[in-house]
């Protein structure tokens, strides 16, 4: 499997697409539409062990971001660590490098989607 099919596939079921209407005439309602960062949010939030992992191609490269639970928190740091690594044919391809620390999982939904990324997977 390709990586943009793969990431295709996993968008489709991690940002599923809502109706913005229900019903019809007076009796129609309006239903919010989930955005990306709630969906992100929620799923780092939910985080209890593991981690998830999201794919980020730019214009020359492919990274693959890891979102993963501190082991030292409380007692030093916070509550998620987010580091990077290169990712060429599903593989990769250096060390995993260390780009923040966060205790809100919002904050961290805004990065990710600030470098457009998508979820590539979870790990328990």
């Amino acid at each position: 499997m390709t990586t943009h099919s793969h990431i295709s596939s996993l968008k489709e079921t991690a940002f599923p697409a809502v109706e913005h209407t229900a019903g019809s005439g007076a009796f129609a309602r309006k239903i919010k539409r989930v955005s990306d960062k709630e969906t992100i949010t929620k799923q780092v939030a939910g985080l209890e062990s593991g981690l998830i992992r999201y794919i980020c191609i730019d214009d020359l490269n492919t990274f693959l971001i890891t979102v993963e639970l501190n082991p030292a928190y409380p007692a030093k740091g916070k509550k998620y660590t987010i580091s990077f690594e290169d990712f060429v044919d599903e593989q990769t391809f250096c060390n995993k490098q260390f780009v923040a620390q966060s205790n809100n999982p919002s904050q961290v939904a805004r990065w990710l989607l600030s470098r457009k990324s998508t979820l590539y997977s979870r790990e328990p």
